[in-house]
């Protein structure tokens, strides 16, 4: 199972990769989103991040891991979901960056 709250999410640009994966539904999961224009970014925090569950392959996860530059820019690992489902989750590595850079916090927890 994969959590995505960004690009690969229904009607973004990268949701091709996620085919043929299976929409299992919305969820939400704690944490901190940024926004980098482009794409959202999360780390540890208490804000309430909105995205969708998908159950995917083995083959659609190492596509993905790759296009989210796995483990160095973004690292996937398995997380509690607020509905009580573990899902992969890719959670960025430079949180420091974020603050540095002045990176723009999205509370809402909602990206687009």
């Amino acid at each position: 199972m994969m959590f995505v709250y960004g690009t690969l999410k229904k009607g973004y640009g990268n949701h091709h990769i996620m085919k043929p994966a299976v929409f299992v539904g919305d969820d939400t999961i704690s944490g901190t989103m940024y926004s980098f224009g482009d794409y959202p970014a999360i780390v540890a925090g208490k804000d309430i991040i909105h995205g969708e569950l998908w159950k995917i392959s083995t083959e659609q996860r190492k596509r993905i891991d790759h296009m989210e530059g796995h483990p160095f820019l973004f690292k996937r690992l398995l997380t509690h979901t607020r509905s009580g489902k573990f899902a992969w989750v890719y959670w960025f590595q430079a949180a420091e960056k974020l603050s540095q850079e002045k990176i723009p916090i999205l509370h809402s927890g909602r990206w687009a």
